[in-house]
């Protein structure tokens, strides 16, 4: 027993920090979306499935350059699962307590004047250039209607 306690007073623990990937940092997410909502969203607001859908396909380049041929092309066969991404899921919660943006009745998500000022701030700054030039060339072509379809799989 006394052997143990000399063990375990010799093992010393230290807590380091554990790098967080960017994707996963609250804050890049809170920016991602925020700009979805700012470029691709029609009469400024989508659903939460939208937001989803859209930062999954912006970690590979291949899934958004399909899912940009689809929306072009609603007739081709697009194999896709939207990832419900948890860091995604609390980025929007955290922006809801930030009024960044809202949740309409329907439950969309629409800027507020600070997000459309963030959403200004990041493009003006030259932040997040890779996210902003995807989201234009995606623009309002994913509708609600179109993700639906994309979903059920036809």
């Amino acid at each position: 027993m006394n052997k143990i306690k000399e063990i375990q007073n010799d093992v010393i623990f230290r807590l380091n920090p554990i790098p967080v990937p960017f994707r996963s940092r609250i804050s890049f997410c809170v920016a991602q979306i925020t700009l979805i909502l700012a470029l691709n969203s029609s009469k400024s607001s989508c659903s939460e499935i939208k937001i989803h859908t859209i930062t999954s396909a912006l970690t590979k380049r291949k899934e958004f350059n399909d899912l940009i041929a689809y929306c072009k092309n609603p007739n081709i066969y697009m194999n896709f699962a939207p990832n419900l991404d948890p860091c995604v899921t609390k980025a929007i919660r955290f922006a809801l307590k930030d009024n960044i943006f809202i949740k309409l009745g329907n439950g969309n998500y629409k800027l507020t004047n600070k997000g459309k000022t963030f959403a200004e701030n990041i493009k003006s700054y030259g932040l997040m250039t890779d996210e902003i030039e995807a989201l234009e060339e995606l623009g309002t072509t994913l509708t609600e209607k179109l993700l639906k379809r994309l979903i059920k799989g036809r």
